[in-house]
């Protein structure tokens, strides 16, 4: 019987395996970018003044994009933690830390970009 050795990802016959490199593939950050623009949408955005110029409101739309965008970036952060236990051969513990590490890494770069790149009424600009 095949896919007992260590190290042998075949599997037995019957099982297809599909190996794929998850820092090559894009749809993962996409999923956790889209998830992180919604929710911060649903959270910034008030529901009283979600309407358009003819008057037509949409309260219940912000707290379903909120929460679209939370199960989004818990997909994104569960992917991550996979993709580090598949690609590296994490154990639980080391995944964790990992993405312990991938989240205070992004909660740094957003932090230095929100002080220090601000310019008039809150548009991205240059510091010098």
């Amino acid at each position: 019987m095949r896919g007992r050795q260590f190290g042998d990802m075949s599997g037995p016959d019957w099982v297809m395996v599909h190996q794929t490199s998850g820092r090559k593939d894009f749809r993962l950050y996409a999923l956790l970018a889209f998830g992180l623009v919604f929710a911060f949408a649903g959270a910034t955005i008030d529901p009283a003044t979600n309407c358009d110029e003819s008057g037509a409101c949409a309260p219940w739309l912000v707290p379903v994009a909120f929460w679209m965008g939370v199960l989004a970036t818990v997909a994104g952060l569960a992917a991550v933690y996979g993709l580090g236990r598949l690609l590296f051969r994490a154990r639980h513990g080391e995944a964790l830390v990992g993405l312990f590490a991938f989240v205070v890494v992004a909660l740094v770069v957003l932090t230095i970009v929100g002080v220090f790149f601000r310019g008039a009424n809150m548009a991205l600009a240059l510091p010098f």
